[in-house]
């Protein structure tokens, strides 16, 4: 599959295919390059939320104000999106004046419709040019590798302040929960893995390497929604890669590289469990059920008597109130947009979700340059969904970003497909 590349077929007019726009002196390849160079940063910036608001947030809102200024499109199959986010940030304000005190509430609802706003900036942008797929792939690699490293060099307290990125004794990186970093390196991680199996041998060594450094800050955060989402994602990246490609030849070099890196993990776990605090973390966290899923208001429990609770509270109870009388958060995606966004936001939390996949899915053996992003995204994507079954996501910045990019992909076909459409017209 060839890499994407700048293409004026795909590329209206707006900052990333030069047109005058907003008084800008810049030309139109400074105004490309420094539109890339913008999205690389926020992408990258994405793996550093120890605080709150994060860099992120302050390049997103520079960088989308910016991008609208100078002419980015707003297109039709977009609407859907930018619609349903907004439905579900509606609920959550319906929930939130279910409370005495709304408090914090109305902060934690902004940032909810400012994620929701970031997911439709990713799909306009995905949509003007395809090949912001890959500046945005790269930023994000390169901020999982460096939070990644923070990570692994704070559990082994090989850099000053080592405690600022652990928790409970688990890698947390640049993030305030290991349970968040461990997913966020999951997609450059799937991304390095498609490179190794499809992608000349040129550069694997830099890709594992770098996959090698993204796999033990997973590891290390001993987060076990992490493991089982890493897993999933790698398994399906090579399914989708066996099965997209027929050549004898390269379902024989994929064999060989699974083999490979089967023993080359198994071999890395070994050594790692070696290590006494590792190995008892490690058979600690590796138990399918904790003392605190299972027993009298454990997880399971608490999920069954919220989806109960549902059933009387069609507009929720607001942000944090669950906790109150259940002791923890729902940790669970569909509990708590019942808590905190009420049916309003369920139904249209399902509603996007399920187009998500659904769209993605009929898309996901076409011959497009886009197509490796698109089987990249969605596996990872769907990975997510199943995860979200025993943790919250409604504020991972990654997953916002996951349902722009998709979005944008098939905002890419729409456009492919009338461009074929006006082709075969024309020589008719």
């Amino acid at each position: 599959m060839s890499d994407l590349a700048h293409n004026g077929a795909y590329a209206p007019s707006g900052p990333a295919s030069g047109a005058a726009g907003g008084g800008f002196a810049l030309d139109g390849a400074s105004r490309r390059l420094l539109g890339d160079v913008s999205l690389f940063v926020a992408a990258m910036s994405g793996g550093f939320v120890i605080f709150e608001p994060a860099p992120y947030e302050l390049l997103m809102v520079g960088l989308m104000g910016a991008f609208f200024l100078v002419g980015l499109k707003v297109t039709r199959s977009s609407l859907p999106l930018l619609a349903l986010m907004t439905l579900f940030s509606l609920g959550g304000v319906m929930g939130m004046f279910q409370l005495n005190d709304p408090g914090s509430s109305y902060v934690y609802i902004a940032v909810t419709f400012f994620l929701g706003l970031t997911a439709w900036f990713f799909a306009l942008v995905v949509a003007e040019d395809p090949y912001r797929l890959r500046i945005i792939m790269l930023g994000t690699i390169w901020g999982a590798v460096l939070t990644a490293f923070l990570g692994i060099a704070g559990y082994f307290d090989a850099i000053p302040g080592s405690d600022l990125f652990l928790r409970y004794g688990r890698a947390k990186g640049a993030f305030q929960d290991p349970n968040v970093l461990a997913p966020f390196l999951v997609l450059p991680a799937a991304w390095l893995w498609h490179g190794i199996l499809t992608r000349s041998a040129s550069m694997s060594l830099v890709r594992a390497a770098a996959l090698f450094v993204l796999l033990l800050g997973i590891f290390l955060a001993f987060s076990r929604a992490g493991w089982g989402l890493i897993v999933f994602a790698l398994a399906g990246v090579y399914a989708l890669a066996f099965l997209h490609n027929r050549a004898a030849a390269f379902r024989l070099r994929l064999l060989i590289l699974a083999a490979l890196a089967g023993v080359g993990m198994v071999l890395a776990l070994v050594i790692a469990l070696q290590i006494p605090a590792i190995a008892d973390l490690f058979s600690s966290r590796a138990q399918l059920v904790q003392e605190y899923d299972g027993g009298e208001l454990g997880r399971f429990q608490r999920h069954w008597l919220g989806f109960m609770l549902a059933v009387e509270k069609p507009f929720g109870i607001g942000r944090s109130e669950f906790a109150k009388l259940y002791t923890e958060d729902p940790h669970n995606i569909w509990l708590k947009c019942l808590m905190v966004y009420g049916w309003l936001g369920f139904v249209s939390f399902l509603i996007i979700t399920a187009l998500t996949i659904k769209r993605g899915f009929s898309l996901l053996f076409l011959d497009r340059p886009w197509t490796p992003y698109l089987q990249i995204c969605w596996v990872v994507f769907v990975g997510h969904i199943v995860m979200a079954w025993v943790i919250d996501i409604d504020h991972w910045r990654h997953v916002f970003m996951l349902f722009g990019l998709l979005w944008g992909m098939f905002a890419l076909e729409i456009n492919y497909r009338q461009h074929e459409r006006r082709e075969a017209r024309l020589f008719a």
